[in-house]
């Protein structure tokens, strides 16, 4: 019987150290990253044991105990594998401007196209004005990553960058600005990445006649 409490003891032991030693790697891995921004619960991919992965910064892992107190996990700019840059101005709904390392850039967003409303040539378009509103509450001022489509090129006749846009929380600008029917899902010469993805976002917001696809909207 003494025996076997002592073997007992020393599993628990050895359970106790694992669980501390895994505790010391990320709490390191957090500590290392000086910037604080909250992570929601539903970023959380939780496994089987105590532990989870951040699914907007993917690698990221952290104990699940923390969930409650979300802002001691860490801010997307930090991680490492991914640049965000600074948004200086937003031009209208599918193009802005990007400080990359000091330069300003910019951007026109890959597979939508919103109403015009900046084009000199052109009469402001219905819904223009709902859309550039929304771009500017989504992304002013914001950090955002930008994502390069092997099947596109990169850049556009302009000289503008074509890129995906998401921002630090993992936000995907592209297709949620088409989703909640602020713009057209937009092909322009060749398929894209997220061709499919954008095409069934506009079709969601036609049938739940969202933004621009509203009864009267343009009236």
């Amino acid at each position: 019987m003494r025996l076997f409490i002592v073997i007992f003891v020393a599993l628990l032991l050895q359970a106790c150290s694992q669980d501390y030693d895994q505790a010391r790697v990320i709490n390191k891995k957090i500590s290392n990253f000086s910037k604080k921004e909250v992570i929601r619960e539903k970023d959380l991919v939780v496994s089987s044991s105590s532990w989870a992965e951040v699914k907007t910064f993917p690698g990221l892992v952290m104990n699940t105990s923390q969930k409650l107190d979300a802002k001691k996990v860490v801010y997307a700019k930090d991680m490492p594998g991914t640049d965000f840059y600074d948004v200086v101005r937003v031009v209208d709904g599918d193009t802005i401007n990007v400080d990359i390392d000091g330069v300003i850039k910019k951007v026109r967003l890959i597979g939508i196209n919103t109403p015009e409303i900046v084009d000199p040539r052109k009469p402001i378009e219905c819904f223009g004005k709902e859309a550039s509103l929304k771009a500017h509450e989504w992304l002013e001022g914001r950090k955002v990553s930008l994502e390069l489509d092997n099947t596109q090129n990169d850049r556009d006749k302009y000289g503008r960058l074509l890129r995906y846009v998401k921002r630090d929380d993992g936000f995907f600008y592209n297709y949620e600005i088409i989703k909640q029917g602020f713009a057209f899902e937009y092909t322009y010469k060749y398929p894209y990445k997220y061709q499919e993805n954008f095409k069934k976002a506009e079709e969601y917001a036609k049938n739940n006649a969202l933004g621009l696809w509203a009864n009267d909207a343009c009236r």
